[in-house]
């Protein structure tokens, strides 16, 4: 079974975090479209929508919740490993990579 792409599962993260295609593109440094064809990558690969529209706001859907929850706990190791990764570069030893 082939895995979702990465940079599919960030702009979908960024997505349900800001609520909007816009803000996710400037938190990632990249076009809306680009977000927005990520996203229907990712919807493509699953088969089901992720995101309901609310006005101008996207709101995920019970399937995207769900992944939103299990994404959110790939950033935070993500977001660990890059801490340590820089921890390593500038020679500081933080806690959190011990």
């Amino acid at each position: 079974m082939r895995l979702p792409p990465l940079n599919a599962i960030r702009a979908f993260e960024a997505v349900c975090r800001r609520g909007s295609v816009l803000q996710a593109s400037e938190e990632l440094g990249v076009v809306r479209g680009a977000v927005r064809q990520q996203i229907t990558t990712l919807e493509n690969y699953f088969g089901e929508k992720l995101f309901l529209r609310e006005g101008r706001r996207l709101v995920p859907t019970a399937k995207g919740r769900a992944l939103a929850e299990a994404a959110g706990g790939g950033r935070t190791a993500a977001q660990d490993t890059h801490r340590c990764t820089v921890c390593f570069r500038n020679m500081v030893v933080d806690a959190a990579c011990r």
